[in-house]
């Protein structure tokens, strides 16, 4: 797991993923967080967030179990959404992988989600060494579905009504997974 004094710079061809920073921490970036149409698939409350909250959130990732990554357009420098591993679990050797593209003059096409979730996968399995990268994608967010398959995850299963919606809806959860495909899979002889 890396914490905040690791800063992580990932490049891509058109986007760059690297540690969130302080400075990230924007009105605007709190603005993608209070906008229920951006945050509409994600576990975050209805009520939006402060900037407060925001700043806990940064300043408790070194101590926990996730880590935040910006996504930036590398053409101009701007900041366009985020990237987490989530929960980190050391125990098992895996992460989840989660995101958010706030600026909606990205929404429309998939390809600076997939770029920069290839280059977080990537590290995550060859510099972090985990076994596995997981994710749970609500079945109505279409974009993330595509992207999750573009970057090769495979389907694993659903879990039934397990998001719910501001209107009181209910969503199947696709979960998505991939093994590292850099290392042999390492078994137990003991309980085989």
């Amino acid at each position: 797991m890396t914490s905040n004094i690791d800063e992580v710079y990932l490049e891509g061809e058109d986007f760059i993923v690297r540690s969130l920073r302080q400075s990230d921490l924007t009105k605007r970036y709190l603005g993608w967080m209070n906008d229920p149409e951006i945050t509409q698939h994600l576990e975050t409350g209805e009520n939006g967030s402060s900037m407060e909250e925001l700043v806990s959130y940064f300043e408790n990732q070194s101590e926990s179990t996730y880590q935040t990554f910006a996504i930036i357009d590398k053409h101009n420098d701007k900041h366009i959404g985020n990237l987490s591993l989530n929960p980190i679990s050391l125990k098992h050797n895996q992460t989840g992988l989660g995101g958010i593209i706030g600026d909606k003059e990205y929404w429309g096409s998939t390809g600076a989600f997939v770029e920069s979730m290839r280059l977080l996968i990537e590290y995550g399995f060859t510099v972090l060494k985990f076994h596995k990268i997981h994710s749970g994608v609500s079945m109505f967010n279409i974009p993330c579905i595509i992207a999750s398959k573009k970057v090769k995850f495979l389907e694993e299963g659903y879990r039934k009504d397990h998001m719910r919606y501001p209107d009181g809806s209910y969503a199947d959860v696709m979960i998505f997974g991939q093994i590292n495909p850099y290392i042999k899979n390492k078994k137990l002889n003991h309980l085989l």
